[in-house]
């Protein structure tokens, strides 16, 4: 499974205002429209950072350098990306008549973080400074980003410094919140061998049983990243058959019925539905046929 970590940086819009409190803009005081002008990207376990900007290529190559990169992905990890990275980059295929790239799961941990923990501050380089991993490049602010569209040759190293820590950041997070990405990727989609959802071991260990309101699951905990996940089908039952028992020649109960076929294995069992009949066929040659007032089955139900 190819796992791709994307930040990308983008130019501010430019508007027409009389001040500069409690402003509304209308669509006629836009001077320029905001874009992305840089991008950041690494894939999982490289050491290479990828980075491409529309000062050293033109808008256009960048988007397709992008797009590529993209398209080759399974995963695409991000902070925050589903509200802000990925729908700019999808702006940009849009604006420049470009389709979009193969399917690819989005992994966003931001949603991670809000979702499992507490802390003081969600912003990246907060979560980053708690967990020990580091933290974002410092820069001036507005000022940083002023600069380069001013075609500052200083401004545009330190854009890219701080466009490639962000990315070198969130494979660090990735790594360590990676006990916890259980239900959002899932490497058995990409393994013909049944390994950890998680991180894609195979020392996975059985720990119980996940039950729902219908169902049973056998559970599982990776020995490697500490995850746990649960088999992709129920486990099977045995059928139970519900008799009301009555010989052919006279009233036999459960107990009578026992006593005959105990030390003895059955060959084969036959359920004549039309009937209500079932037959039971002992290892010494010896068969039990049994009229029933109802025979019912309980056939589990597999998840496709």
């Amino acid at each position: 499974m190819k796992i791709l970590f994307i930040d990308i940086e983008t130019k501010a819009s430019v508007i027409s205002a009389w001040g500069i409190r409690d402003i509304t803009a209308s669509l006629n005081q836009i001077i320029s429209r905001g874009k992305m002008i840089c991008w950041s990207a690494k894939w999982k376990d490289n050491d290479e950072v990828i980075f491409d900007t529309d000062w050293t290529s033109t808008h256009r190559q960048m988007v397709k350098h992008i797009w590529k990169l993209l398209d080759e992905a399974d995963v695409v990890c991000h902070y925050n990306g589903v509200a802000f990275d990925i729908k700019e980059i999808n702006r940009s295929f849009l604006l420049l008549g470009m389709p979009p790239p193969s399917p690819y799961k989005q992994l966003d941990l931001l949603r991670v973080i809000k979702r499992n923990f507490r802390f003081i501050s969600n912003k990246l380089d907060n979560v980053a400074q708690e967990l020990g991993i580091g933290e974002k490049l410092k820069h001036s602010g507005m000022d940083l980003w002023n600069a380069v569209e001013k075609k500052d040759a200083d401004a545009r190293k330190i854009m890219q410094e701080y466009n490639e820590q962000d990315t070198l950041l969130l494979e660090l997070l990735y790594n360590k919140l990676e006990s916890w990405l259980g239900g959002y990727i899932n490497y058995n989609e990409f393994s013909e061998v049944s390994v950890c959802p998680t991180c894609g071991s195979s020392h996975i260990h059985k720990r119980g049983f996940k039950k729902t309101n219908t169902q049973t699951y056998q559970q599982y905990r990776c020995m490697d990243c500490g995850s746990w996940s649960r088999s992709n089908k129920s486990i099977k039952r045995k059928k139970k058959i519900r008799l009301n028992y009555q010989h052919k020649v006279g009233i036999m109960d459960i107990d009578e019925i026992a006593e005959k076929m105990i030390g003895r294995t059955i060959e084969d069992v036959t359920v004549t539905y039309g009937e209500d009949t079932i037959t039971i066929f002992l290892s010494n040659g010896m068969s039990i046929e049994i009229i029933c007032d109802s025979i019912y089955a309980d056939v589990p139900e597999f998840d496709d």
